[in-house]
This record gives C-alpha cells, structure tokens and sequence, in this order.
C-alpha cells in the first residue's frame, strides 16, 4: 500500500476520536451523552461493516462458512447492538462494538492471509481495528463512570 492510502485509512478513525471526546468531555459535565454515542455506533458499525466486507469475496470463493459468517455476521450484529443502544443503555451497546472489533482482528489473522500480505495493509488493519476498539472503550467506560 502507498503511504497516502495508510494516511486516509488512519483519517477514518478521526470521527470516532472526536465522538469519544465529545462522550468524556459531555460525562464529566453532567452534559447527556446519548447522541454522541449513538453516532459513534453508527459510524463504527459502518466500519465493521467495511471491515468485515472483506471477508465476503475471499469466504464465497473458498467455500469457508466461518468466512461468509463473520461477513454477514459483524455488520448484523453491530445493527442490533444499535437498536439495542435506544432500548437499554448506549454503554452496553459500545462494550459490545468492542467485542465485535475484537472478533474481526482475530478474524483478519485467521482468514485473511492473502490480502494480509499486501505491504502494510496487515498493520494498518490490525492498529485502525485496535485504535476504533480502544475509542469505543474508553467512551462506554467514560459513560459508565
């Protein structure tokens, strides 16, 4: 990968940076912090999203069922944790998210040596995926507290 595309992948992580702080910054203030959650869910399920879209080709065409499942399955799952956001408490919703980032880096090593090797792509996914896990984190522990 060109150092430019590493540099707009890590730009994608700087919303859910700025959501985090808006989270700490609302829970240390007394300030609700419900909408900015619900936005940081929403944009890290759309990153789960594209990051579990690349398991879709290379799981159909292996024939690899656990493949096809973890691309289908992180995307619904975070849907789902979204909705359950509204229902129950956010933090719980964000704890989950983390979980699922969690299955998806294990998942990049496991089932995803091909498209690991291209130069820098395997770091660069594991840092983005281990960065929007610890963001999530910090946010849900930062509600909770």
């Amino acid at each position: 990968m060109q150092k430019i595309h590493i540099y707009g992948g890590y730009a994608g992580i700087l919303p859910s940076f700025l959501l985090t702080l808006a989270i700490i910054y609302g829970a240390a203030n007394g300030i609700p912090t419900d909408a900015p959650a619900a936005i940081l869910l929403a944009y890290s399920g759309m990153i789960i999203a594209f990051f579990g879209g690349a398991h879709w080709l290379p799981g159909i065409k292996a024939g690899n069922a656990r493949q096809v499942a973890v691309a289908m399955g992180a995307p619904a799952l975070s849907l789902v944790l979204f909705i359950l956001a509204f229902l129950f408490w956010p933090s719980v919703s964000l704890l989950g998210m983390v979980l699922i980032f969690g299955v998806l880096y294990r998942a990049d090593a496991v089932l995803l040596p091909e498209a690991l090797a291209i130069d820098g792509y395997q770091a660069f996914r594991q840092r983005f995926t281990i960065g929007a896990g610890a963001l999530l984190l910090v946010a849900a522990i930062a509600m909770i507290f």
